[in-house]
C-alpha cells in the first residue's frame, strides 16, 4: 500500500470515528436538557449555554469532517486551504474550553446548589490546562504546515 492510500484509508477510518464520536456530546446535550425539562424547565442561563455548546461541537465536527474528507480527496494534504480548516478547529478548540471554565464560574457563582443540610454543591472538571494548549499546539501545527508550502513553493519557482 502507498504512503497515499494509506492516508486516504486513514483519512476515511478517523472521519467514521469522529462521527461516532460526535455522536456522544449530542446525546449528552439532549439529555442534559431533558433532566431540565424535568425539574421546571432550563432557565435562560441554561439555554444559552446549551446553544453555545451546540453551536461550538457541530462547528468543530463540520470542520474535522471536512478536513478529513479533503485530506483523503486531494493530491496532498499540504494545501493552504487545510492550513486555514486546522487554525479554524484549533480556535474552536479553545473557545470550546473557555466558555466551559466560564459556564463553571457562572454556574457555581450565581446558580449554586444547596441541599437541605445546607452543603453547597460545587460543580468542577479539571482539565488542567490540556484542553488549552492541545489547541494552540494544532495552531502551531497549522504554522509549520504553512511554512512548509511557502518553502514547497519556492522550491517549485526555483527549479
Amino acid at each position: 500500500m502507498t504512503g497515499k492510500e494509506k492516508l486516504r484509508r486513514t483519512a476515511l477510518v478517523l472521519m467514521f470515528i469522529i462521527g461516532a464520536v460526535f455522536l456522544w456530546p449530542m446525546f449528552q446535550l439532549v439529555k442534559g436538557f431533558i433532566s431540565h425539562l424535568e425539574v421546571g424547565g432550563p432557565g435562560v442561563f441554561d439555554i444559552i449555554n446549551y446553544l453555545i455548546s451546540l453551536f461550538l461541537t457541530v462547528l468543530s465536527y463540520i470542520v474535522c469532517s471536512n478536513l478529513l474528507f479533503s485530506i483523503r480527496r486531494d493530491e496532498t494534504p499540504f494545501m493552504i486551504k487545510n492550513v486555514k480548516k486546522l487554525k479554524i478547529l484549533a480556535m474552536l478548540i479553545v473557545a470550546f474550553e473557555v466558555c466551559r471554565l466560564i459556564t463553571e464560574r457562572v454556574f457555581n457563582r450565581f446558580f449554586s446548589i444547596i441541599i437541605d443540610d445546607n452543603t453547597l454543591i460545587v460543580v468542577e472538571s479539571f482539565s488542567g490546562g490540556i484542553v488549552i494548549s492541545a489547541g494552540l499546539v494544532i495552531y502551531a501545527v497549522a504554522l509549520v504546515f504553512q511554512y512548509g508550502i511557502s518553502l514547497q513553493t519556492q522550491v517549485d519557482e526555483t527549479l
